[in-house]
Order: structure tokens, then C-alpha cells, then sequence
């Protein structure tokens, strides 16, 4: 592969990056790019192919475990025609007071940030309605509605009935050593995707 991505929206990251959990030193480091054009070439089977497409690029560094660290998340980034949108819901685990984070951004096709929110107080979040995930027995939304203001700027953003494609049970595959310590912590991780 010889790819190329060039970004057509603004890097984002909330404030430092740095995302801080109770009195201890740790930190869980957050960066995303929502839009990013591609081009290059791939070789398949021997031949050498043009392409052209789409893509969107995020990584998380931290210092400490995301199933330590958080009770549950909500992920996702959407190209809406000259929009792109990124919504990241985190709520911290208990040990850290189930504290919700909340970061959404839109960006327009210019790559002009439009409206950048990075913390609860300019968001109302509504669970409209939710379903029990078969494979883990746990409890999702399915329905949900987040308001964000922020001056002027009033946006609703709903998801509604989402298809899922994956799911892990990680306490589930995991060995009796493992499920010991994630008992020891309380937790039993799941991801959906």
C-alpha cells in the first residue's frame, strides 16, 4: 500500500488532551481527526491499483485502563453532506464518581470548526429508550438525544436504533485468573460496536 491522507477538517483534541481521573496521576490523552480524503495505490494479486476514498483517523494514549478508568462509553463520527460530526460520551467509573464527559464537535466542509463542546455544561442528554444486548445482558441505549448550546448555537443530535456489527464479551472469554481480578474491580467488560 502506498496511501496518503490529508485532513479536511482541524485536528481535535479536548483542550490539552489530557483528561485527568480523581486525585492519582493518571490521564487518558485523546485525539481525532473526523474527515481525512485518501489517495495511492494498493497492490492486489500482483496488481497495482489507484484508489480513492474517505477515512477519519483517532487514537487514544493513557496511563491507565480504559476498563478501569471508565463505566461506559458512546463512540462515533459521521459525515453528514457538509458536515462532519464527532461525539465521544464517556462516563468514568465508579471510583471516579461516574463523572460524564461529553465532547462533540462539527466541522464544516472547509474544515471551519463550527460548534466544539468539552464538557457537561452545555449538554442535556435524554435516554429515550434502550434494549438488553443478547449476547451480554446488558442494558444499552437505543434511542438517545443530546442537546448542546453553546452561545447562539443550539444543535440536537439523535441516534436512534442503531444496527450493531460486533460484540466482544471480554469477561466472558476471559480466563477464571482474569475474571478474578475484573471481579476484584467490580467490572465485567463488554464492547459493542
Amino acid at each position: 500500500m502506498d496511501l496518503h491522507f490529508d485532513a479536511e477538517t482541524k485536528p481535535f483534541r479536548p483542550g490539552t488532551g489530557y483528561i485527568t481521573f480523581g486525585n492519582v496521576e493518571t490521564y487518558y490523552n485523546f485525539i481525532c481527526v473526523t474527515r481525512l480524503k485518501v489517495s495511492g495505490t494498493i497492490l492486489i494479486d500482483g496488481e497495482q491499483k489507484a484508489v480513492s476514498g474517505s477515512a477519519y483517523y483517532n487514537h487514544q494514549w493513557s496511563n491507565i485502563s480504559p476498563t478501569v478508568a471508565f463505566h461506559h462509553w458512546l463512540w462515533g463520527r459521521q459525515n453528514i453532506g457538509k458536515y462532519s460530526v464527532l461525539i465521544y460520551d464517556m462516563v468514568a467509573s465508579q471510583q471516579f464518581g461516574l463523572t460524564q464527559i461529553p465532547l462533540f464537535t462539527i466541522d464544516d466542509d472547509q474544515g471551519n470548526r463550527l460548534l466544539e463542546i468539552t464538557d457537561e455544561k452545555n449538554v442535556k442528554i435524554e435516554m429515550l429508550d434502550t434494549y438488553v444486548q443478547q449476547a451480554t445482558n446488558k442494558e444499552y441505549p437505543s434511542d438517545i438525544r443530546y442537546t448542546f448550546s453553546k452561545g447562539d448555537i443550539l444543535v440536537t443530535y439523535e441516534i436512534m436504533q442503531p444496527t450493531e456489527i460486533n460484540t466482544i464479551d471480554i469477561y466472558g472469554l476471559a480466563d477464571d485468573k482474569q475474571k478474578q481480578q475484573f471481579d476484584a474491580i467490580q467490572q465485567q467488560p463488554t464492547y459493542t460496536r
